[in-house]
């Protein structure tokens, strides 16, 4: 996860459930070499998580270039997530799809705030 927010709020903001916020990144299902496409943004708290559904598609230059694989069509997402309806508490912020009967997980390392 390249950010959340513009600018970047940091990898342990406190975040207000009253407003969305952006969610900006990448990432490449390593089978395929290609973003994806619709994913989970998991909430995870000690005791519950909550999933959000979002999609890859947008084109990430940057990322064919650092991954060498000139191939990749849209790895990048802007996700803007409403968290008015997640509880107040702190979350661990982490990426689920699956592919071929397979669910994966990638832990962003952002842990994120929620407050009113």
């Amino acid at each position: 996860m390249d950010s959340i927010d513009n600018p970047d709020a940091g990898s342990n903001p406190v975040l207000k459930r009253s407003q969305p916020h952006i969610f900006r990144g990448w990432f490449v299902d390593q089978t395929t070499h290609q973003g994806p496409g619709s994913f989970l943004l998991v909430f995870r708290s000690v005791d519950q998580a909550f999933e959000l559904e979002a999609n890859t598609q947008v084109t990430r230059a940057d990322v064919a270039a650092f991954l060498k694989l000139p191939g990749i069509k849209t790895p990048g997402y802007n996700v803007q997530v409403p968290l008015a309806t997640l509880p107040t508490g702190r979350y661990d912020v982490e990426l689920a799809f699956s592919a071929a009967d397979k669910l994966y997980l990638c832990k962003t390392g952002r842990t994120v705030t929620l407050a009113d």
